[in-house]
């Protein structure tokens, strides 16, 4: 009997809420959702002065100065952007979860007297401050009390706006470690110490100029230009910047100028080891700044560290004619087109030639790299001239030498040799022997 009993009740409970739903919703139109009040009535770019008092009782002021944000108290420094842009659209999209009390009940008891994080604001055309005050959270964690200071009422707010506006100053600055138009980068150059490595920057193409003129390693130089435009500062170890000597950076051990086309010269300076971190400072500004240690760890600092590595430029696919001569004959091979349309290889008598076997001696070819980089050795028999064509109408040759002791490849625009692993170099000549 209790069984039934409790089911009978059950279904009145189901009949009541059902009977609800109709007599109540029923009357909402369908598609329509509960909007909340918003807290305030800002656009988030028009907002153009803030005043943040975090959770550990710190105030940072900012300003919003021809489009662009900087922080104007503790400290002159310039604002993050995505930070700011984070935390004013968070302030003009604010939802009233729920009002708890009209009548302004103590505010204490709610974290609200003083509040937990203050958040003031001005909007353009309209000199009148508005705050925004956030205490505790719920019991239930999802929700926080806050309370804006022109109304007595007390309303919840989503808990992850925490996040949001309880921020240090440090939290808002920009945090970069240096400041550049990667679009107006002309050159760069790197100093360990030995005196600058100067590279420039023409056609998409990198170029050693100084103190040697060879080709650049373009993934290596754009991998050094991605890694510090993508740097930033770990914590700021001196503001003002006046210990320089207790920072190792009154003659730093490394340094790193970006030269733009307008002729700034951005710069970077790394001074002494600080645990896992290294200390540094740009040029153009005073306070020292600790970064990770792997970001001067990783930086190339010689001028091999910086030079083109492959032998030849041509990628497989660019190659539009083959020209190789070695001890044992000569190889001309051209690209046309085949009866199909399709590319075609063929030999100097006009002969088609596989393009597999083709393929497989560019591949070979353009394989060559240097190991390391030498004086030209002297005395040494040519193994191997080939000369690459490609379809941008570049041309590129190629001398390799070859004795019982080593390979290397000379190149007209790059001094010296690359020191080549001789069992390439007999791959090539291989693949050589099976297209004649």
């Amino acid at each position: 009997m209790r069984g039934l009993r409790s089911t009978a009740i059950l279904g009145l409970v189901l009949v009541g809420v059902v009977a609800y739903l109709y007599f109540v919703d029923a009357e909402r139109p369908i598609g329509e959702v509960d909007v909340k009040e918003k807290a305030f009535a800002a656009e988030a770019d028009a907002i153009e002065t803030l005043t943040i008092t975090n959770t550990a009782g710190e105030t940072t002021r900012l300003t919003r100065q021809d489009g662009a944000w900087r922080i104007v108290e503790p400290v002159e420094a310039g604002a993050d952007e995505a930070e700011l842009a984070s935390l004013t659209s968070s302030l003009s999209t604010l939802d009233i979860q729920r009002v708890l009390d009209d009548t302004g009940a103590d505010p204490a008891q709610f974290g609200l007297q003083p509040a937990r994080v203050t958040v003031a604001f001005t909007v353009r055309d309209d000199p009148s401050m508005h705050q925004l005050l956030l205490g505790e959270q719920t019991p239930t964690g999802g929700d926080l009390y806050a309370r804006r200071d022109d109304q007595p009422g007390i309303f919840l707010v989503s808990s992850y706006l925490e996040t949001t506006f309880n921020r240090a100053t440090f939290d808002l600055r920009d945090k970069r470690v240096l400041a550049f138009d990667r679009e107006q980068l002309t050159g760069l150059e790197i100093d360990a110490g030995t005196g600058p490595v100067r590279l420039e920057l023409a056609d998409n193409a990198w170029r050693l100029v100084s103190p040697i003129e060879a080709r650049g390693d373009f993934s290596t130089v754009d991998g050094l230009v991605s890694s510090i435009a993508g740097a930033r500062m770990e914590r700021i170890v001196d503001e003002a910047g006046t210990d320089l000597d207790a920072a190792g950076l009154a003659r730093p051990g490394l340094v790193v100028t970006l030269i733009e086309r307008d002729g700034s010269r951005p710069s970077l300076s790394f001074g002494r080891r600080d645990g896992a971190t290294q200390l540094a400072r740009d040029s153009s500004r005073a306070p020292v700044f600790a970064v990770e240690a792997a970001l001067a760890d990783g930086l190339p600092k010689t001028v091999d560290d910086l030079r083109r590595r492959e032998v030849f430029d041509t990628r497989p696919f660019e190659a539009t004619r083959i020209a190789l001569q070695g001890a044992d004959g000569t190889v001309t091979l051209e690209r046309t087109a085949g009866d199909d349309g399709q590319p075609a290889w063929r030999d100097a008598a006009g002969a088609a030639v596989e393009a597999t076997v083709v393929d497989d001696l560019l591949q070979k070819l353009t394989a060559l790299r240097a190991e390391a980089f030498e004086a030209e050795p002297s005395g040494v028999p040519q193994a191997l001239t080939a000369t690459l064509s490609a379809s941008d109408g570049a041309t590129e040759t190629v001398r390799v030498l070859r004795n019982a002791t080593g390979a290397w490849a000379v190149r007209m625009d790059d001094p010296g040799a690359a020191r080549l692993d001789a069992a390439l170099l007999d791959d090539v000549l291989m693949a050589m022997d099976a297209v004649q």
